[in-house]
């Protein structure tokens, strides 16, 4: 349904390139995570117009995931907590899939 690039390794090699020429149904799509505090990893996407989060903060032997949707700047919503996952993956994948249905729902 849509494009997703995906580069990993440490924050300032991170880089996030332009897909609009690869655009499918208005969506560009890419993702960063980027370290942000020793206990707390995000991960970033763009999504048709939204700048969107998925966080992961660890606490308690697993990992909290919330999501925030962000657009010119300026926070449209941020989720709470949305539960506490296994890994830090599963709670930065839920995040982002939370956001991505806040705008889908609100558009």
């Amino acid at each position: 349904m849509f494009e997703y690039l995906t580069k990993r390794g440490s924050f300032g090699s991170r880089i996030c390139k332009s897909l609009s020429s690869k655009q499918s149904h208005g969506v560009v799509c890419c993702s960063l995570a980027a370290p942000t505090h020793d206990n707390h990893t995000m991960e970033a996407e763009l999504y048709k117009g939204f700048s969107i989060y998925g966080h992961s903060i660890e606490q308690d032997g697993g990992f909290a995931a919330s999501g925030t949707v962000v657009r010119e700047g300026r926070v449209v919503q941020s989720s709470g907590i949305l539960d506490v996952f296994q890994t830090e993956e599963e709670a930065l994948i839920a995040g982002l899939a939370w956001a991505r249905e806040w705008i889908d729902g609100h558009q």
